[in-house]
């Protein structure tokens, strides 16, 4: 283990979660620039033991973590400002490793304290194994810590499995399959929109879902260089009427976006077209989608 990071670079950094197993995030450049949000906010007096990369689902979209002797830095770049949260250490309870669920994810990291559960999400099973085991050993070490000594106990006896097992590249050892308009059949609302978000990183876009209350019709924001798109994600079992492109046009202005779109897992009704041809509102159907899906090849352990 490297125990101090606050030489590397931003890139090194990235490089390093990557050969080393411990998140890869979607894009090579905006996980580089999540790097940075952390690498200015670094105090000189704390050490940084260990940093990884991972889908931290109070946001909806990838960030970079740092853990330092006082505290787990999380950092990310938006297309304007920076987002940036920190976890006590003094606070956290326990880290366990829990089966995914979640889209693509086959597993995720949950760091308990007592008022709130954080959890970020890894596409490979062994990222996620590799990130739980190295939290865990990080937090019984009171030598490293400012909190004296912990004691973190596993969820359940499959998670103490995987902490007591050494690691190993486990990638090749499954047989992946990319998710399918089918898998997306069977997904909620929220997990839809972290698809969406997941599959607009992968085309180059830094991503973020948007509150719950008051989304103003905009579930997701993409944005690159030169637009932004505020989208609206509907994951039906019937067909999408013409309130939907209604909603985005209203909140288009609402978020200052330059571009709105309309992706489904179903159909859009004629009406509906033609609205969205009328406000110049791009639109997904279900057709769409399943090339999209193809196109860009959203994994899923086959553990889900």
């Amino acid at each position: 283990m490297v125990d101090e990071f606050k030489t590397y670079t931003p890139q090194e950094m990235y490089e390093y979660c990557v050969h080393n197993y411990f998140g890869t995030g979607d894009n090579k450049k905006w996980s580089i620039r999540h790097f940075e949000v952390l690498c200015k906010n670094f105090n000189q007096n704390e050490n940084i033991p260990m940093i990884f990369i991972g889908l931290f689902e109070k946001v909806g979209t990838h960030c970079a973590f740092a853990v330092t002797s006082k505290k787990i830095l999380i950092g990310r770049k938006k297309m304007i400002g920076d987002y940036f949260y920190s976890i006590l250490s003094n606070r956290i309870n326990n880290v366990t490793l829990e089966k995914g669920g979640l889209l693509a994810f086959g597993r995720k990291v949950v760091i308990h304290t007592k008022h709130e559960q954080f959890k970020i999400w890894f596409a490979e099973k062994n990222h996620a194994e590799n990130v739980a085991e190295e939290l865990k050993s990080i937090y019984n070490r009171s030598e490293v810590m400012d909190r004296g000594s912990v004691s973190l106990e596993e969820k359940t006896s499959s998670d103490r499995n995987a902490y007591d097992t050494p690691k190993q590249n486990t990638m090749f050892l499954t047989t992946p399959s990319h998710l399918t308009v089918f898998d997306v059949d069977n997904m909620n609302g929220t997990e839809f929109e972290i698809l969406i978000s997941v599959l607009f990183e992968k085309m180059g876009y830094l991503t973020e879902i948007t509150k719950k209350s008051g989304d103003q019709g905009i579930d997701v924001i993409a944005r690159n260089d030169i637009l932004s798109i505020g989208i609206q994600a509907k994951c039906y079992s019937g067909t999408v009427s013409n309130s939907a492109i209604q909603e985005v046009v209203a909140g288009l202005r609402f978020h200052k976006c330059d571009k709105g779109m309309v992706i489904t897992n179903r159909h859009f009704t004629k009406s509906a077209r033609e609205l969205a041809e009328a406000n110049n509102i791009s639109i997904w159907d279900r057709d769409l989608l399943t090339s999209k899906l193809e196109e860009l090849k959203i994994y899923q352990s086959n553990e889900i």
